[in-house]
């Protein structure tokens, strides 16, 4: 992962991914955004998984499926809390 700690996988025009996007860009915080069919091979191997889930959302160690503002605030805000 580059050197900011949220990453959002997409799907180009996926609602899901729409809406964590507008909510990050609303609540400052710096992410890169790669959609699924540019994934890296190391983001895979991350993921674990074979079934894929848009958006998916990787806050430092942690993979949030879906997009949930709740869930993840809580995971943001443990990952810059515990650096």
């Amino acid at each position: 992962m580059n050197n900011q700690q949220v990453t959002l996988l997409t799907h180009p025009g996926c609602f899901g991914g729409r809406r964590a996007r507008n909510y990050l860009k609303n609540q400052r915080i710096p992410f890169e955004e790669i959609h699924w069919s540019e994934i890296p091979s190391e983001f895979r191997n991350k993921l674990n998984s074979l079934v894929v889930v848009s958006p998916t959302i990787l806050v430092g160690n942690r993979v949030l499926r879906g997009f949930d503002s709740d869930q993840f605030q809580q995971v943001y805000h443990q990952q810059v809390k515990d650096e």
